[in-house]
């Protein structure tokens, strides 16, 4: 957010002193929009340096490991093709609206583009915050913590965005005022262009809270192939129905683009089948309370009707002991436990406390960066130490 509001004011600074104060010309917006995106990447720079934050930047001197160059770019080829095609559907709206409209069209393409710039601030602030939290789950195969992220995050994108919907819905006229706008053709034109831009909005919401669970589940070219058949079709119908309703053909077409790509995700990803309330999920129970030794008791005892009588010593041994030695000082941590059973009918035990740094310091326990589905399933047997969403993680699998 810093960075974002960084570039945004260091942006319109030097658009108003090129412009009104040396008098350089309309090139100044474009260095300005440039040079404002690289000092807010040095704002990301200041946060990634520091040890203490999940997402930052490690300086390794032995890699185990090569990782091959596709399994680096998958995760991010979705939002780069979706950038590359945007350049393109620009182009060619532009294009047919300047040919068909003239002016009028390029100005309501341009107002078209300020409300989708505010409409992304939505999308991105509930799209894009849940990718850690898919991720998270997905690597220690908790299917119903998926699930539930999925569904809250449906439901809040949904709720974000209505208002702001209704607003321009029911009246886009204000735009006109806002904007100053004494263009005829302008005027008749837009209220609709915003009208169904809007409506646009609203699945465009959906979509990209489901690409992101796409790409934080392994699933990247469902992910990849919903962003080119968004591009092909809403190409597609921007031509054909600029030669019977050119005014807001682009707009139609971003409408039924999206809803196209909606209707891939619900038949073809069945993204929306495990959704019900009463959907079945592999967590076997869950229960929280905090460090206290009697509570923590109590989750043993409650884990134990799932796990075999050997497991349950390793548990106790490999992560309650060392747990309950670390809170000794009195401290009392929130905490949450829950069993999870794995596809292969082996189960996790997870073990999680706020806690802004593991307290735990044991070198014999292993340590895994809390995405990596293949390592943290590869240890069975042992405690794992991670972070999660910024809290701390315990976990033990058990084999079958």
């Amino acid at each position: 957010m810093a960075g974002g509001i960084v570039a945004g004011i260091v942006n319109m600074i030097i658009d108003y002193v090129g412009i009104y104060v040396f008098k350089t010309g309309i090139w100044v917006t474009a260095f300005g929009t440039v040079f404002g995106m690289f000092v807010s990447c040095l704002v990301f720079l200041l946060h990634l340096r520091k040890k203490d934050r999940i997402c930052r930047i490690v300086w390794r001197k032995e890699v185990k490991k090569d990782v091959p160059l596709k399994e680096i770019i998958s995760p991010g080829a979705p939002g780069g093709f979706q950038y590359i095609l945007f350049t393109v559907q620009f182009l060619i709206i532009n294009r047919l609206l300047s040919s068909h409209m003239g002016t009028s069209g390029l100005g309501n393409a341009a107002i078209v583009e300020n409300i989708e710039l505010i409409g992304t601030i939505f999308t991105s602030g509930v799209g894009e915050a849940v990718l850690p939290l898919f991720a998270s789950y997905y690597g220690e195969g908790n299917t119903g913590g998926l699930r539930m992220v999925k569904r809250s995050s449906l439901i809040l994108g949904q709720i974000v965005m209505l208002p702001f919907v209704l607003f321009l819905f029911i009246r886009p006229e204000l735009l006109i005022t806002v904007f100053s706008i004494e263009d005829p053709l302008m005027i008749r034109t837009l209220p609709s262009a915003v009208r169904i831009t809007v409506m646009a909005l609203y699945v465009v919401m959906t979509n990209a809270i489901l690409t992101s669970c796409l790409q934080s589940t392994d699933e990247e070219k469902k992910a990849s192939f919903s962003v080119i058949l968004l591009a092909v079709v809403q190409i597609t119908c921007t031509v054909v129905l600029s030669f019977v309703y050119p005014e807001n053909a682009p707009w139609l077409a971003a409408l039924v683009g999206n809803l196209c790509v909606l209707a891939y995700f619900a038949v073809f990803c069945r993204q929306f089948n495990d959704l019900g309330r009463h959907s079945s999920d592999n967590i076997c129970m869950i229960t929280s309370g905090d460090s206290a030794k009697e509570e923590i008791e109590g989750f043993f005892h409650a884990a134990r009707a799932f796990i075999s009588e050997k497991d349950a010593g390793l548990l106790w041994s490999s992560l309650f002991e060392p747990f309950l030695a670390a809170v000794r000082d009195g401290r009392k941590l929130p905490c949450s436990f829950l069993v999870l059973e794995k596809e292969n009918g082996g189960h996790s035990v997870i073990l999680r406390y706020d806690s802004p740094k593991s307290i735990i310091e044991d070198d014999a326990m292993a340590h895994v960066d809390e995405e990596d589905k293949e390592e943290t399933e590869g240890l069975y047997n042992q405690c794992i130490r991670s972070e999660f969403n910024f809290v701390q993680r315990l976990m033990i699998n058990f084999q079958t």
